[in-house]
């Protein structure tokens, strides 16, 4: 129940590729959950937890129809039908409601690889590149899997930067 909650929350801070970002992200989480003890509410906390993540979910759900308009600009319903995809998956649904960090990593991770693909598309520009680094960050600070993300971000923000500067000489 509650306490293998708190005890996972704990515990997630250990296994993280980044310390500092990793402890932010779990004291971030564990708000909820400390002022819901303090109130004698876990069960409000715990509901807190949920609507957060809820609300990553939805983030997640708005890249990836804005990844598939860079993509695609001229297919108005591959947009659609990728939001769709990705917000009504059983899979997704369920970890939404979870008070878990799977959906902050994806959030993250589509948030990332829609700047690498602005990057790639409109040429660098310098909020684009914070915004994927920090994005691909949080991701690998989430969850060791956002690797997957940040690698092919990294490469899209080298292969950016050297095209332009190629455009530019």
């Amino acid at each position: 129940g509650w306490r293998s909650i708190l005890a996972e929350l704990r515990s997630f801070r250990k296994d993280l590729l980044i310390g500092h970002l990793a402890a932010v992200l779990a004291v971030i989480a564990a708000v909820p959950a400390k002022v819901g003890r303090r109130l004698g509410a876990e069960e409000s906390a715990l509901r807190a937890m949920r609507m957060l993540n809820l609300l990553f979910g939805i983030v997640l759900v708005l890249a990836t129809y804005r990844l598939a308009r860079l993509l695609l600009p001229d297919r108005p319903r591959f947009h659609l039908v990728s939001a769709a995809v990705v917000g009504l998956n059983p899979m997704a649904m369920s970890l939404t409601y979870a008070a878990y960090n799977d959906v902050l990593a994806a959030a993250a991770g589509s948030i990332a690889m829609v700047a690498a693909v602005q990057w790639l598309k409109q040429g660098p520009t310098r909020k684009v590149g914070v915004v994927a680094v920090a994005c691909s960050a949080a991701a690998v600070g989430t969850r060791v899997s956002g690797l997957v993300v940040a690698l092919p971000v990294a490469a899209a923000l080298f292969v950016g930067a050297l095209s332009h500067a190629h455009h530019l000489s």
